[in-house]
């Protein structure tokens, strides 16, 4: 019985898709889990610290990360949702491996 009500009252519709998905974390623990696992690899791996590349990568990440609310605004308008992503609440970064 519990596992049937925490499905259903953990069930949000995807802005991205409109599809109803089962959502067991927050954004901000989303955000933690992201960090841990970013500073996993980066501690396994041998990072390029600058050049032309990690310059290049950086301005792609800038450009996607600018857009990205308005791609999840348009897709949310497609499927008559309501945007729900708190964009601010990420902190961005990239590593070339």
């Amino acid at each position: 019985m519990y596992a049937a009500y925490y499905y259903f009252s953990n069930l949000q519709q995807s802005s991205l898709t409109g599809r109803k998905q089962l959502i067991a974390t927050g954004t901000q623990e989303e955000a933690a889990l992201g960090l841990q696992a970013y500073n996993e690899v980066l501690s396994q791996s041998q990072v390029v610290p600058s050049g032309p590349e990690v310059a290049e990568i950086q301005g792609i990440m800038q450009r996607l990360v600018a857009v990205a609310p308005k791609v999840e605004a348009d897709l949310a308008a497609q499927k008559g949702v309501k945007p729900h992503i708190d964009w601010g609440s990420f902190q961005w970064a990239v590593s070339v491996l």
